[in-house]
C-alpha cells in the first residue's frame, strides 16, 4: 500500500510538473515518472 501512495504522488508531480530542489539543485521530472512506474511495480508486486 505504501508503494501504491507514493507512485501516486510521484504522478501527481509529472502532471503538474512541481519544481522539487534538493541542496539547490532541481530534480528532473523525468526522474518521477521512473519513480512512478517503478513503485507501482513494486506496488502490485508485493
Amino acid at each position: 500500500m505504501l508503494f501504491g501512495i507514493l507512485s501516486i504522488a510521484q504522478l501527481l508531480r509529472v502532471i503538474k510538473h512541481l519544481e522539487v530542489m534538493v541542496a539547490g539543485h532541481a530534480i528532473p521530472v523525468s526522474f518521477s515518472a521512473i519513480a512512478c512506474v517503478v513503485l507501482a511495480g513494486l506496488s502490485l508486486w508485493l
